[in-house]
């Protein structure tokens, strides 16, 4: 099942209501927060793209990172924790345990992707993740090799 849903907007007691959590949590979360500090939008910010897109969608302050904090808190309550089995692999519902973590090694499966403004966030944004539990981190570069996403995973 495929949900989009405002999570900045909404209080948690509201995001609880949902039928989309249940007892199973969620498996992956996607998220294009806004990411361009006050001083990028003002000093060096596309005047077209301040045209086109509403301030708010681009703007955080903290150095484009405010946003990048809360989805770490609230992805790390709600994602789905892997939990081990005596033989200490991912235990995945009644799924093939062997196959599942096979799937987990072999394609690095996020559990939460985040859109970044540049390179110059990549370490705050890792620094939320690590105390918020996410033990496996990776960068992902958009076409022009400029770090776009960070994507993770619990512990």
């Amino acid at each position: 099942k495929f949900s989009k849903l405002d999570i900045l907007q909404s209080s948690i007691k509201e995001i609880k209501s949902l039928e989309l959590f249940n007892n199973d949590g969620i498996d992956l979360i996607v998220s294009n927060p806004p990411y361009i500090s006050p001083m990028e939008y003002n000093n060096n910010l596309d005047p077209d793209v301040k045209l086109w897109e509403d301030k708010f969608a681009l703007m955080a302050n903290d150095d484009g990172t405010e946003f990048h904090n809360r989805i770490a808190y609230l992805a790390s309550n709600y994602l789905i924790r892997r939990r081990r089995n005596n033989n200490n692999k991912f235990k995945f519902h009644d799924d093939d345990e062997e196959n599942q973590e096979i799937i987990i090694k072999k394609y690095q499966i996020p559990q939460l992707v985040m859109e970044i403004g540049g390179s110059h966030q990549v370490e705050k944004v890792i620094h939320y993740l690590n105390k918020y539990h996410f033990g496996w981190t990776q960068i992902w570069k958009d076409a022009t090799g400029k770090e776009r996403c960070i994507v993770a995973r619990l512990e």
